[in-house]
């Protein structure tokens, strides 16, 4: 494996009997960054992630992490993994303190690091104010008990921290706190981030693999998804004129209304438009100076838009679900067979 890749999965499949929970899924991650791992529920993230940690094994498919494959060397890559599960299992009788060290001594830390690790987790974590480091987990809040996962998945500074929704109940402050945490590991570790909080997912991740029924659908930067599900660029135009004439006019100079939307709370006549075009981005001064011109038009803005990754993300699951409703497979999901000279699905 190349040596600046931490992660290479290559025609991944899962089956369960006669359903595929994964089926061809082939991504990498290069050394310090962190990909956003995203799909609706029941895309097979978490199968996918608990094959790289060696929880379960795949059916097929090749997955290596920094350059041991998990099949021959599942010892050499847990001991470089941090894993924090969805639903992750804590020992409610223990303190925090306590249960850090011992999980610090379980993944081979001497005393001296598991003390040093210990506090620099907790404090990273905030798990160091007050009385949390001697409370017992069973009383710690979800978010709480999050953090305590995050602190863990860490601990022994491993290559590669995969977190399978790490933010599922934490209060915005604590979510702002946890990018923060993430995005401090930039360059230090890899990082694999499965959430729903796509807002998190974008200030913090480098790279973004969506997937669907088990399949990669798109993988990129944002810029990149962007080119891919929205080839027009499109346009906000705040305008004052005859709107009855407004769609032959922005015809005549290639664009298209999306939509119009009012401004509120204002008595100059302006409006918005939400207008596309297929020519280059560069048309947004055009647009200006045409309005600018024209007779009997205001203009006072033109922004181009960018979709955020919800939009990016809804646009691919989306045509990633009408490709698979239009599919000439009766269900493209189970495993074909023939039974009695006639080919039938499990």
């Amino acid at each position: 494996m190349p040596s600046d890749l931490s992660v290479v999965v290559e025609g991944l499949e899962k089956r369960f009997r006669s359903l595929y929970a994964i089926r061809d899924l082939s991504f990498s991650l290069k050394k310090g960054q962190i990909l956003g791992f995203l799909g609706p529920n029941g895309a097979g993230k978490s199968t996918t992630m608990r094959i790289i940690c060696g929880v379960i094994a795949a059916t097929k498919g090749k997955v290596e992490v920094c350059g041991y494959p998990i099949t021959t060397h599942p010892q050499a890559v847990q001991k470089r993994i941090g894993f924090m599960p969805e639903q992750n299992p804590l020992p409610d009788d223990m303190k925090v303190e306590e249960y850090l060290k011992y999980r610090g001594k379980l993944k081979g830390l001497s005393s001296i690091e598991c003390q040093s690790r210990v506090g620099k987790v907790m404090e990273m974590c905030e798990l160091d104010r007050g009385r949390t480091p001697r409370s017992h987990i069973h009383t710690l809040s979800k978010g709480f008990r999050q953090r305590v996962g995050v602190a863990d998945a860490v601990l022994a500074k491993p290559e590669l921290v995969i977190l399978d929704e790490p933010t599922i109940g934490l209060d915005p402050h604590q979510v702002i706190n946890f990018r923060n945490l993430v995005e401090s590991l930039r360059g230090e570790m890899s990082v694999i981030l499965s959430s729903h909080v796509l807002d998190e997912v974008e200030k913090c991740c480098d790279r973004v693999l969506i997937v669907n029924h088990g399949q990669p659908i798109a993988q990129g930067t944002h810029k990149e998804l962007t080119r891919k599900f929205f080839q027009n660029y499109r346009f906000w135009i705040e305008i004052n004129g005859n709107r009855s004439d407004l769609s032959k006019i922005l015809f005549e100079i290639g664009l298209e209304i999306i939509s119009e939307i009012p401004i509120h709370n204002t008595t100059d006549g302006f409006f918005r438009v939400f207008v596309q075009s297929n020519s280059v981005k560069e048309q947004r001064s055009l647009i200006w100076e045409f309005f600018k011109k024209a007779q009997d038009w205001d203009i006072r803005e033109v922004s181009l838009w960018q979709p955020t990754l919800e939009e990016i993300f809804l646009a691919a699951t989306q045509k990633s679900w009408k490709q698979s409703i239009h599919s000439k497979s009766k269900n493209p999901w189970k495993i074909k067979t023939r039974v009695g000279g006639k080919e039938s699905y499990l």
